[in-house]
Protein backbone atom coordinates (compact mmCIF):
# COMPACT_ATOMS: atom_id res chain seq x y z
CA UNK A 1 0.00 0.00 0.00
CA UNK A 2 2.72 2.41 0.70
CA UNK A 3 4.73 1.23 -2.72
CA UNK A 4 1.21 2.48 -4.54
CA UNK A 5 1.35 5.72 -2.73
CA UNK A 6 4.55 6.57 -2.92
CA UNK A 7 4.48 5.77 -6.95
CA UNK A 8 1.37 8.24 -7.10
CA UNK A 9 3.37 10.93 -5.03
CA UNK A 10 6.12 10.12 -7.43
CA UNK A 11 4.56 10.45 -10.82
CA UNK A 12 3.26 13.63 -9.45
CA UNK A 13 5.98 15.43 -8.71
CA UNK A 14 6.92 14.45 -11.89
CA UNK A 15 3.84 15.90 -14.35
CA UNK A 16 3.85 19.08 -12.13
CA UNK A 17 8.07 19.76 -12.36
CA UNK A 18 8.33 21.40 -15.61
CA UNK A 19 11.59 19.85 -16.38
CA UNK A 20 10.27 16.71 -15.27
CA UNK A 21 7.42 17.22 -17.27
CA UNK A 22 9.45 17.85 -20.78
CA UNK A 23 11.78 14.41 -19.68
CA UNK A 24 8.82 12.49 -19.71
CA UNK A 25 7.28 14.05 -22.62
CA UNK A 26 10.44 12.79 -24.56
CA UNK A 27 10.57 9.86 -22.90
CA UNK A 28 7.15 9.03 -24.06
CA UNK A 29 7.78 9.57 -27.51
CA UNK A 30 10.87 7.81 -27.92
CA UNK A 31 8.93 4.72 -26.64
CA UNK A 32 6.66 5.20 -29.00
CA UNK A 33 8.61 5.80 -31.94
CA UNK A 34 10.30 3.00 -31.51
CA UNK A 35 7.33 0.36 -30.63
CA UNK A 36 5.99 2.00 -34.28
CA UNK A 37 8.88 1.34 -35.78
CA UNK A 38 9.19 -2.07 -34.72
CA UNK A 39 5.37 -2.94 -35.36
CA UNK A 40 6.09 -1.89 -38.71
CA UNK A 41 9.29 -5.18 -39.43
CA UNK A 42 6.82 -7.12 -37.52
CA UNK A 43 4.35 -6.54 -39.81
CA UNK A 44 5.99 -6.99 -43.10
CA UNK A 45 8.32 -9.77 -42.22
CA UNK A 46 7.98 -13.67 -42.21
CA UNK A 47 6.86 -13.78 -38.36
CA UNK A 48 3.22 -12.63 -40.06
CA UNK A 49 3.17 -12.70 -43.87
CA UNK A 50 5.42 -15.40 -45.54
CA UNK A 51 7.85 -13.03 -47.64
CA UNK A 52 6.79 -10.78 -49.55
CA UNK A 53 2.74 -10.37 -50.18
CA UNK A 54 3.26 -9.36 -53.62
CA UNK A 55 5.63 -12.55 -55.10
CA UNK A 56 4.47 -15.04 -56.98
CA UNK A 57 2.33 -18.23 -55.19
CA UNK A 58 2.17 -15.99 -52.03
CA UNK A 59 -1.55 -17.23 -50.30
CA UNK A 60 -1.88 -20.41 -51.99
CA UNK A 61 -2.21 -22.47 -49.23
CA UNK A 62 -4.29 -19.23 -47.03
CA UNK A 63 -6.97 -20.05 -49.83
CA UNK A 64 -8.07 -22.82 -48.81
CA UNK A 65 -7.62 -24.33 -52.62
CA UNK A 66 -8.15 -27.44 -53.74
CA UNK A 67 -4.47 -29.26 -53.88
CA UNK A 68 -5.71 -30.43 -57.56
CA UNK A 69 -6.33 -26.88 -58.55
CA UNK A 70 -2.59 -25.82 -57.22
CA UNK A 71 -1.18 -29.11 -59.13
CA UNK A 72 -2.83 -27.50 -62.26
CA UNK A 73 -1.27 -24.23 -61.60
CA UNK A 74 2.25 -25.72 -60.88
CA UNK A 75 2.18 -28.17 -63.94
CA UNK A 76 1.00 -25.01 -66.31
CA UNK A 77 3.41 -22.66 -65.22
CA UNK A 78 6.29 -25.38 -65.81
CA UNK A 79 4.69 -26.11 -69.30
CA UNK A 80 4.35 -22.86 -70.07
CA UNK A 81 0.49 -23.29 -71.56
CA UNK A 82 -1.42 -20.20 -73.16
CA UNK A 83 -4.18 -22.52 -73.09
CA UNK A 84 -5.98 -25.96 -71.79
CA UNK A 85 -8.89 -28.36 -71.04
CA UNK A 86 -10.01 -30.23 -68.62
CA UNK A 87 -11.50 -33.71 -69.09
CA UNK A 88 -15.32 -34.53 -67.71
CA UNK A 89 -14.33 -35.52 -64.31
CA UNK A 90 -12.89 -32.41 -63.17
CA UNK A 91 -15.78 -30.57 -64.93
CA UNK A 92 -18.25 -32.61 -63.38
CA UNK A 93 -16.91 -31.30 -59.27
CA UNK A 94 -18.09 -27.43 -60.23
CA UNK A 95 -16.48 -26.63 -57.22
CA UNK A 96 -13.18 -27.41 -58.49
CA UNK A 97 -13.65 -26.59 -62.00
CA UNK A 98 -14.86 -22.94 -61.39
CA UNK A 99 -12.00 -22.31 -58.30
CA UNK A 100 -9.19 -23.91 -61.70
CA UNK A 101 -10.57 -21.49 -64.12
CA UNK A 102 -10.31 -18.48 -62.34
CA UNK A 103 -6.80 -19.67 -60.42
CA UNK A 104 -5.50 -20.48 -63.85
CA UNK A 105 -6.31 -17.25 -65.66
CA UNK A 106 -4.65 -15.56 -67.36
CA UNK A 107 -4.31 -19.38 -68.79
CA UNK A 108 -7.41 -19.55 -71.12
CA UNK A 109 -9.71 -23.11 -71.09
CA UNK A 110 -9.82 -24.00 -74.83
CA UNK A 111 -11.65 -26.87 -75.42
CA UNK A 112 -9.49 -27.19 -78.42
CA UNK A 113 -6.74 -27.60 -76.82
CA UNK A 114 -3.69 -30.37 -77.33
CA UNK A 115 -2.98 -29.62 -73.38
CA UNK A 116 -5.34 -31.79 -70.88
CA UNK A 117 -5.54 -32.20 -67.77
CA UNK A 118 -6.83 -35.12 -65.77
CA UNK A 119 -7.02 -36.84 -62.91
CA UNK A 120 -4.87 -39.84 -62.04
CA UNK A 121 -7.46 -42.48 -62.14
CA UNK A 122 -8.88 -41.46 -65.34
CA UNK A 123 -7.81 -43.00 -68.70
CA UNK A 124 -6.88 -40.79 -71.51
CA UNK A 125 -7.20 -41.20 -75.50
CA UNK A 126 -4.28 -42.90 -77.37
CA UNK A 127 -3.13 -39.81 -79.18
CA UNK A 128 -1.96 -38.42 -75.04
CA UNK A 129 1.86 -38.17 -73.76
CA UNK A 130 1.93 -37.54 -70.28
CA UNK A 131 3.81 -34.16 -70.13
CA UNK A 132 3.88 -33.74 -66.10
CA UNK A 133 2.62 -35.30 -63.10
CA UNK A 134 1.83 -33.37 -59.96
CA UNK A 135 -0.28 -34.85 -56.61
CA UNK A 136 -3.30 -36.49 -58.59
CA UNK A 137 -3.27 -34.54 -61.85
CA UNK A 138 -1.38 -35.16 -64.38
CA UNK A 139 -1.20 -33.22 -67.96
CA UNK A 140 -1.23 -34.77 -71.53
CA UNK A 141 0.07 -33.17 -74.84
CA UNK A 142 -2.47 -34.83 -77.11
CA UNK A 143 -3.43 -34.32 -80.57
CA UNK A 144 -5.97 -31.83 -81.47
CA UNK A 145 -9.13 -32.50 -80.60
Amino acid sequence: MTISINLKALILKLVTNKKASWLLTIAICIVVIILYRNLGKFLLTDRLIKGSPFAAGVGYKESHLPDEVISMKSLALKAKLSEFRMTSLIKSDAARYQRAFEFLYPIRENSKSEFLFAMNEESVGLGCVEIGRDGSVILYKCNRP
